[in-house]
């Protein structure tokens, strides 16, 4: 099977990943590196890069964008992990089949100076962590 790719956005708002089978690795970058990803003009929070494409061809089309730093994470089932606002990513998931709780109903939000849970009725929210999370620079 052809792995799913995500192009490179922000979301507006926090956001937990709990991959629950299969396998995914997201490309991470801090809000600051916009200009080196090029928004779209008409869709401020996606990239034009398309980050399947050949370097060279990207190099000749968006010069700053090998200025651009990050990390790459990879996901394994178990694993948790936190997507600040704002933050740009790029997602490929290895096995289409495979499933995360990609989670707004999750997220925490700063209001009126505290933290409060949206779309939730419990009053504590247990994350798993996976043992070997590791990030590698991009």
């Amino acid at each position: 099977m052809q792995a799913l790719r995500y192009n490179c956005h922000y979301d507006g708002l926090d956001n937990f990943i709990i991959q629950v089978s299969g396998k995914k690795s997201f490309i991470i970058l801090h809000p600051n590196e916009a200009a080196n990803l090029y928004p779209k003009k008409n869709d401020k929070r996606r990239s034009q890069v398309d980050f399947m494409e050949e370097v060279l061809s990207i190099k000749q089309k968006y010069p700053s964008f090998q200025k651009a730093k990050g990390f790459i994470h990879h996901l394994e089932p178990g694993d948790a992990f936190f997507l600040p606002r704002f933050w740009w990513h790029y997602v490929e998931s290895e096995n289409p089949k495979g499933k995360s709780k990609n989670g707004y109903w999750l997220t925490l939000t700063r209001h009126s100076g505290e933290f409060r849970r949206t779309k939730m009725d419990e009053d504590i929210v247990t994350f798993c962590i996976g043992n070997d999370a590791k990030a590698e620079e991009f």
